[in-house]
């Protein structure tokens, strides 16, 4: 921050989650660190505008293709809980995400074109969660 303080511009991107704005059983402690980047976000949004620099988070719903719902398969089948393919049929658009579904929101909020906004935690969850 200190480098964007003294240019007066930059951008933060924060990573949560759609488990940020709402709680879930079995993943208290990943809901807990989601809703915790969302304050984050919020608090240096409204300490750092006046310095020129935003701060977004981006909220993604249910991504396949990455590290991450490896193992996210493995504790559901651990806890007996439905696999991604039978979570899926829970999202509105009908399909789980891909990284590239991501992607294309942090590039905007980066850019200039997203200029006047700041403190905002962007749902990407094909509306498995709506704000």
């Amino acid at each position: 921050m200190p480098g964007m303080r003294a240019r007066r511009a930059g951008v933060i991107l924060n990573m949560s989650s759609w488990a940020g704005k709402s709680g879930h059983p079995f993943f208290a402690a990943y809901s807990a660190s989601k809703f915790a980047v969302l304050g984050l976000t919020q608090a240096l949004a409204a300490e750092l505008a006046g310095h020129g620099i935003r701060v977004n988070a981006l909220c993604p719903g249910i991504v396949v293709s990455t590290r991450m719902r490896v193992e996210i398969e493995a504790a559901h089948r651990r806890w007996s809980l439905a696999d991604t393919k039978m979570r899926e049929q829970s999202i509105p658009l009908g399909r789980t995400a891909e990284p590239e579904d991501i992607a294309p929101i942090a590039a905007f909020l980066a850019s200039d074109e997203a200029a006047y906004i700041t403190g905002e935690a962007v749902n990407i969850s094909g509306g498995l969660y709506m704000s």
